[in-house]
């Protein structure tokens, strides 16, 4: 399988994410995920992703990367117009 990355557009819903390095069925596996409700929004197999990239919206934006199991890769946040939280 070819590697890419792991991308995200934010939403006005779905403007809080925390990135976290999962184990999800045996595999290392990067997860965007929703903050208020611990909902798994984008995900992707660390051996087959090059980057995280996550676009912001219109609002104040957070995004949050859990380090507590570290992972190699860039993680690119292009926060948008308003006051945005790394």
């Amino acid at each position: 399988m070819l590697s890419s990355d792991l991308t995200y557009a934010m939403a006005a819903n779905t403007n809080d994410l925390i990135v976290h390095l999962r184990n999800v069925g045996g595999v290392g596996t990067l997860q965007i995920v929703n903050v208020i409700d611990q909902q798994a929004l984008a995900s992707k197999p660390l051996a087959n992703t090059d980057a995280v990239k996550i676009r912001g919206t219109a609002q104040p934006d957070r995004l949050k990367v859990d380090m507590t199991k570290f992972f190699s890769k860039p993680v690119t946040f292009n926060g948008g117009d308003e006051s945005d939280t790394i």
